[in-house]
């Protein structure tokens, strides 16, 4: 669990949210899926993530995120990219350290249910 000493956990409806960095809209930007898997293969994974956040002059700033999905040993066999932007209403007091933090773990059940959407339905 990530520690952020100017954000405020509150409670709301039984789920807890960060208060200082609100979702206001996402989208996905990119999606890339490749596939070439024999049927008795067995495929070991690896991902590799990056985040980014733009600030604007307002209190607002937009997280864009990309994951990557192959498999370790032959990259080529499966391949998921997906770039997803967001846009957050942040309180201006809060430092950039921990606003990039709380948006990143906010990001992140959506990246991770876009890729396994694509990969159930692949």
């Amino acid at each position: 669990m990530v520690q952020c000493s100017s954000a405020k956990i509150v409670r709301y409806k039984g789920v807890f949210l960060l208060k200082g960095c609100d979702l206001k809209t996402y989208k996905i930007k990119n999606l890339e899926l490749s596939t070439n898997v024999g049927s008795s293969r067995r495929i070991e994974l690896t991902h590799r993530y990056t985040y980014n956040v733009r600030y604007s002059e307002k209190d607002t700033c937009m997280g864009e995120f990309t994951a990557e999905v192959s498999d370790k040993a032959d990259p080529a066999a499966i391949k998921i990219k997906i770039t997803v932007i967001a846009i957050f209403e942040i309180d201006g007091r809060l430092p950039r350290e921990e606003v990039h933090i709380i948006t990143y773990n906010t990001m992140f059940p959506y990246v991770q249910s876009a890729i396994s959407t694509v990969t159930a339905a692949a």
